[in-house]
């Protein structure tokens, strides 16, 4: 057994080795694949002879997803066993610490106890308590609990605050764009992400949007091209991230392309773009995990708080946007 091993095909995180039988296990916690990765640990376990049946690469993380394309080079995604460190490394460690071998010996069983909790903080499945019962017991001091009412408020502003910072960002940074200019035509002011429609947003009890829409100087087919960027929350969603895309217009009214007989460049364009169930005419989702309500604790706000990450946030996201405007605009009219 090797707990790291250095090959000409690169640094195996974890290889077991037996007669008859070769595990590579490759450990991915916030690290991006290399090229072809998966491909050359599999040429390295039959550089030593060992058949594709004694063979077994393992791609381990947090949530079990899945090796990127990059990763896999050539290599079938079924020859990779995904596991996960929130479902199978956390059951096992539960189950070890059911052990008589384990509870008798005290640094083993505190080890174990300390390495699940902390796979279970970073996969989001915490189980400490101290922290609530600290301020439960605040909270029960000299009446405490009648300050609820306003720290509830304040948590609320909390929330307002910390979206209402992001899409001005992102409005600001999105009319620096050349071919971008504001929208002048009537839109619903109730979706608009002012501090009012944001508030109301983390009110409503059904799905909830909100929007911005911004002029193209682009045309296409004949039409005129608005961009909006939005967000869509429903309450049995686990995440629902920004998603941005374009809609047509003529003469100020909006024209529903599958009416025009337009042939829908969602296809032409790639990258993740959809065909629309309503009116617009193609949209995706950012590559980007922002999404509101935000899930506490998260990255994601400490990078929105600061106006400096706030700002290298939003960059990528136009530069998203930036990218798709100027494919649109190479599709022949």
């Amino acid at each position: 057994m090797s707990k790291e091993a250095f090959t000409d095909q690169g640094r195996i995180d974890i290889l077991l080795e037996k007669k008859d039988a070769c595990i590579v296990i490759e450990n991915k916690i916030y690290a991006e694949d290399q090229d072809a990765q998966m491909e050359r640990y599999y040429q390295y376990a039959t550089s030593k002879h060992f058949s594709k049946e004694q063979i077994k690469l393992v791609y381990l993380t947090l949530d079990g997803s899945p090796p990127s394309k990059e990763s896999l080079g050539s290599l079938p995604e079924k020859n990779v066993k995904c596991l996960s460190y929130s479902k199978h490394i956390i059951n096992w460690l539960d189950e070890c610490m059911k052990l008589q071998e384990v509870q008798r010996i005290t640094p083993i069983r505190e080890i174990v106890f300390q390495y699940r909790d902390l796979l279970k903080e970073l996969t989001g499945q915490s189980t400490n308590t101290r922290y609530p019962m600290e301020l439960k017991k605040i909270l029960e001091q000299d009446k405490n609990y009648e300050l609820i009412p306003d720290l509830e408020n304040m948590i609320l502003e909390f929330k307002v605050h910390l979206q209402y910072e992001f899409w001005e960002e992102l409005k600001k940074q999105i009319l620096d764009l050349s071919e971008v200019d504001d929208w002048h035509k009537t839109q619903d002011e109730n979706h608009v992400p002012s501090e009012d429609n944001i508030r109301n947003y983390y009110s409503w009890k059904t799905e909830r949007y909100l929007w911005q829409t911004f002029a193209l100087e682009t045309v296409w087919k004949q039409y005129e091209l608005a961009l909006i960027t939005a967000i869509k929350y429903r309450t049995y969603a686990e995440l629902d991230k920004i998603y941005f895309g374009f809609e047509l217009y003529k003469n100020g009214k909006q024209v529903d392309w599958r009416k025009k007989g337009l042939k829908n460049p969602a296809d032409q364009l790639g990258d993740g773009f959809k065909y629309d169930e309503n009116h617009w005419l193609i949209w995706k989702y950012s590559k980007q995990e922002i999404g509101f309500p935000v899930k506490y604790p998260s990255p994601v706000v400490d990078d929105l708080l600061n106006s400096n990450k706030r700002e290298e946030v939003v960059k990528e996201l136009v530069g998203e946007i930036s990218e798709a405007i100027n494919k649109l605009k190479k599709i022949p009219n």
